[in-house]
């Protein structure tokens, strides 16, 4: 089993949790996103307040708003053999329609505001359909493994630069003796000159300071 959830973490990391054998929405994908969604249904309770309503009145509606999320998931374990107060151990299509219609009741119930109620509930189908792209497809995990790739290519794109930097001071000499690029020096200012000058001294330097070691090296070796 140890070698079977290292093979399953290795999979997601490379982007492709399809891989996993038995993949499933309801096992591998929403349950891993609990926290998230518990999150989200806390901070839905919040639409039962109304700004016209005293303080005390809010917060039983706050208190109205829990205990009939609570009631809702504690007969969802009633139904599946398990105790009222149990934490869902899996988040099938029950739980899930749940998760978008109960939010969305709160509205109705304390206030009754059936636009905020639909507002409710085309936001919670699309946290699920977020949740679903991002933990079912490990986006951010491909995102990672891509960054890693190109980061990794313009290391390589950057020796490549290097080694071909005598080649294009070898041109860049070559095109100094034409007449045309003196007549464009002539034109310049002397502190633009200065400053050419010193862009050329600077880029040597780095160049040096880059390839003179390992060549120091391999001649000592």
């Amino acid at each position: 089993m140890d070698d079977l959830a290292s093979y399953e973490r290795r999979f997601r990391r490379a982007g492709l949790p399809l891989f996993i054998e038995d993949y499933s929405a309801t096992e591998d994908i929403f349950n891993r996103s609990v926290p998230l969604l518990g999150l989200v249904v806390i901070g839905e309770v919040s639409l039962a307040l109304d700004e016209q309503w005293a303080w005390w009145a809010n917060v039983l509606a706050i208190l109205g708003g829990l205990a009939i999320l609570l009631t809702a998931v504690g007969l969802v374990n009633r139904l599946r053999g398990r105790r009222f107060t149990a934490r869902p151990e899996r988040l099938g299509k029950t739980e899930l329609v749940l998760f978008v219609l109960v939010p969305a009741l709160l509205p109705l119930v304390f206030g009754g505001q059936a636009r905020q109620a639909a507002l409710t509930v085309v936001a919670n189908l699309l946290v699920l359909g977020i949740v679903y792209l991002i933990v079912g497809y490990a986006l951010v995990d491909t995102l990672r493994w891509a960054a890693v790739r190109v980061l990794g290519e313009l290391t390589k794109s950057l020796a490549v630069l290097a080694r071909a930097v005598p080649l294009l001071l070898v041109f860049s000499l070559l095109l100094v003796m034409t007449q045309e690029m003196w007549l464009v020096f002539g034109s310049l200012p002397v502190p633009f000159l200065a400053l050419t000058g010193g862009l050329f001294l600077a880029l040597g330097a780095v160049f040096l300071a880059a390839r003179l070691p390992r060549e120091v090296a391999s001649l000592e070796q």
